[in-house]
């Protein structure tokens, strides 16, 4: 795997991450959450994002997401994030049901509020809130990529966990 450095000489883990998204564990991932998403989602979502990442705003996420993985966790982290889904089915099920793309909760958010949630990415994005380290180096890649706040903050804040 190859270093990306910044124009200061900076590691840029994020735009190494998002060279990576499309192949691996990476694309492997990505499955499972789109799998995952459809069928959380489903009762009342009235679009989803399909065929792929490239495009949408797990375009914009995913690498964001993928950085916060260590690389020693990546060829496994499809079945990490497998069985975060299995452990916390109920609790997804509940959160979308709430934010979802067509849920009260969406329909009455700011516009925009609850977009996170229209793609298989906020599973992935989920899971790296549940741990205190990820969920730092989460916030900090977020904020550098200029990715909407109230996307992540309003994830923590239904997830009860902070940024």
């Amino acid at each position: 795997m190859s270093i990306v450095v910044d124009q200061d000489g900076v590691e840029d883990v994020v735009t190494r991450a998002r060279l990576e998204v499309r192949t691996g564990a990476a694309w492997a991932a990505w499955e499972v959450a789109t799998a995952a998403h459809a069928d959380l989602a489903a009762p009342v979502a009235a679009r989803q994002e399909r065929g792929g990442v490239q495009g949408g705003l797990g375009e914009r996420v995913l690498p964001v997401v993928w950085a916060c993985v260590a690389p020693g966790e990546r060829p496994g982290y499809p079945a990490v994030l497998e069985t975060f889904l299995v452990r916390h089915e109920e609790r997804l099920k509940r959160l979308f049901s709430q934010y979802g793309t067509g849920s009260a909760g969406a329909v009455d958010a700011e516009p925009g509020r609850c977009e996170l949630y229209a793609s298989p990415v906020s599973l992935m994005v989920l899971e790296r809130l549940t741990g205190s380290g990820s969920r730092v180096r989460l916030a900090g890649h977020w904020k550098n990529e200029d990715l909407d706040q109230s996307w992540l903050k309003d994830a923590a804040t239904a997830w009860d966990v902070t940024p």
